[in-house]
């Protein structure tokens, strides 16, 4: 295995995804993109599209849940509106993990 990347290198990494998304995909109306990440970036690019800056706490976000994000209409924007957050309504209750 390689090296741990840090909590400070998720950030910038969650950061430098989230810039590239709005660049992509911020004028196109019709894309829809998708990433699959793990808990911890989910994290970080969560706060990063929503340009939440330092959080103390976390956002819950179960195994194979989905969140979804739009570029954010006026007067929101720029930036992204989150429409949902660690959605499992594709699961039974029993397969919900975290």
């Amino acid at each position: 295995p390689g090296p741990v990347e840090t909590l400070d290198g998720v950030r910038v990494r969650a950061a430098g995804v989230a810039a590239w998304v709005r660049e992509t995909f911020a004028d196109d109306p019709d894309a829809v993109p998708a990433l699959v990440t793990h808990g911890t970036f989910i994290h970080h690019l969560t706060a990063a599209l929503l340009d939440i800056g330092a959080m103390s706490g976390w956002f819950m976000v179960n195994n194979t849940a989905v969140s979804a994000f739009t570029p954010s209409p006026a007067p929101f924007g720029p930036g992204f509106l989150a429409h949902w957050v660690n959605r499992v309504d594709h699961l039974d209750a029993d397969q919900v993990t975290h």
